[in-house]
């Protein structure tokens, strides 16, 4: 159960995102915002949760019921839909 807390809908999908391993710049193309504000979001919650660095601030949250391990589960699919696209141009930037 996820309670409310200090976080932002967007600051939860950053961290949520964060957490499965996407970069600022894959966190933005998924919600469709830029890079910047994706890391203005990440050093917000950061900030309201008191953390040093993304990691810890996962963590945090875990442990708040702030966010939840099956949102993370969930939504494991935007890291492996980036790799593969991400290798996909790498090798077609490659061949031309």
């Amino acid at each position: 159960m996820v309670k409310s807390s200090g976080l932002t809908p967007r600051e939860r999908e950053c961290l949520i995102l964060t957490s499965c391993g996407l970069n600022e710049r894959q966190i933005g193309d998924v919600l469709g915002i830029s890079m910047n504000t994706v890391r203005v979001h990440i050093r917000n919650l950061r900030k309201t949760l008191g953390a040093i660095n993304k990691p810890n601030a996962v963590i945090i949250a875990l442990l708040r019921h702030e966010i939840a391990l099956d949102e993370i589960v969930r939504n494991q699919h935007f890291k492996a839909r980036n790799f593969v696209q991400s290798n996909h141009e790498q090798l077609y930037d490659r061949f031309q």
